[in-house]
């Protein structure tokens, strides 16, 4: 199935479909526990400093809760980074869409994809877009029904510098990403209740409050 790809029709469209994506992504990161509750988090951090570690009691309810949340909110972060990463593509003129490498005429540049974005220039430039204003439809066949995945958005250095993230998020990231696919193996829960950790929910906090602010 070609997909109706209007959000490239015009910058107007295309910023449209940019904030669109980092709105509908901050929502979701705004749903995470630990986002929500990050004061609750360091409170109890520094209420867990004061107790002798000899003697430590079971976790209270709080940290369980954290504990039980915390795979779904890896997954509430990344939403919100992935609809950001791609947002700063469509405003730059990069396609977000995989290219069909069946197409023989677009399977080098199907194989470019992975190591640096397109842009919609280098599309066109190969064969045209089809376009009908009238019903708001643009299509191309080198175009598939599926768009780039978190693991290209961040699978090298020309993708990274396109975006405004600061080498510790892209490591946080990394990490939760890494954890989220992991979701199979997940047997016990994996929760840090540490400084850097705490320090790494605020960092992305600020992101992603900042580049709100950007769209107003």
């Amino acid at each position: 199935m070609i997909p109706n790809v209007w959000l490239y029709a015009t910058w107007q469209e295309m910023n449209k479909a940019s904030a669109s994506l980092i709105t509908f992504g901050a929502e979701i990161f705004q749903g995470a526990k630990l986002v929500r509750d990050t004061e609750l988090l360091k409170a109890i951090r520094l209420e867990l400093d004061k107790q002798d570690t000899n003697a430590l009691p079971p976790p209270p309810k709080e940290i369980i809760e954290f504990s039980f949340e915390y795979l779904i909110d890896c997954v509430r972060i990344l939403i919100f980074f992935e609809n950001y990463m791609k947002a700063e593509l469509i405003v730059k003129g990069f396609i977000v869409h995989l290219i069909n490498k069946e197409d023989l005429d677009f399977k080098n540049l199907a194989k470019q994809q992975f190591p640096r974005p397109i842009a919609l220039k280098e599309i066109a430039d190969i064969k045209a877009f089809e376009v009908n204003n009238a019903d708001k439809i643009i299509t191309h066949t080198a175009l598939k029904n599926k768009t780039i995945a978190y693991s290209l958005l961040t699978s090298s250095n020309e993708y990274l510098k396109q975006y405004q993230l600061t080498p510790g998020i892209v490591s946080f990231l990394k990490g939760i990403n890494a954890y989220r696919n992991q979701l199979h193996l997940h047997d016990n829960v994996q929760f840090s209740l540490s400084e850097d950790f705490i320090d790494n929910i605020e960092e992305l906090k600020r992101f992603v409050s900042s580049t709100i602010a950007r769209l107003h």
